[in-house]
Parts: structure tokens; sequence; C-alpha cells
């Protein structure tokens, strides 16, 4: 939600470290990613792990969504690592870039 609200605002937060992505860009993900796993992309949704297709709400073959699946779990595993493992430590919020571990 951050970036597509701090692009409805105006802020600008390119080099900002987020996940996420603004769901009114161009260039937008894919798919959005909901916290418990589900998710949307252009043509399905995934919930409860059940897979529909997008426009008709017709429920469709689960492998169609297996890929997304896949990529969700893995992007919500890593966004876990970061606020569990206090990932962010490591960042320097004036220059947008990540600090040596070492110093």
């Amino acid at each position: 939600m951050r970036p597509t609200i701090l692009n409805l605002m105006g802020v600008e937060s390119d080099t900002d470290m987020q996940f996420g992505s603004d769901l009114f860009s161009e260039e937008r993900d894919e798919f959005a990613i909901f916290r418990d796993g589900r998710f949307v992309t252009d043509d399905y949704v995934y919930a409860g792990s059940t897979c529909y297709e997008n426009r008709s709400g017709q429920l469709v073959d689960q492998e169609l969504c297996a890929p997304f699946a896949d990529q969700a779990l893995t992007e919500l595993n890593y966004s876990e690592r970061v606020i569990n493992g206090d990932l962010l430590r490591f960042y320097d919020e004036e220059t947008g870039q990540l600090l040596d571990a070492d110093q």
C-alpha cells in the first residue's frame, strides 16, 4: 500500500527501500500479494487455496495459479526475513544505500 499512497500524494519514493509496488503505475508488478498468501493477477485470483479466473470469477485449475503462488511465498518469506531479522538496520535512509554489515 505504501508505494501506491505515496504516489497518489505526489511523494517521490524511488530511492526508498520498500516491498510492494504502486498499483496504479504502468510499471507495476504482475500481481498484488496479501500477507496471508492470497494474491491477485491480471488473470487470476487466488484465495483459500483456490484459483479463480479474474474476469469471470469461475473456479479454474489450481495449476494456473501455481507459478504465482510460488513467487508470492518467496516474496513473503523475504519480507519476513527483513522484518524478523531486523535487516533494515543496514539501510541508510539518507542515501538509500545498504550499509556495510561490518561497520
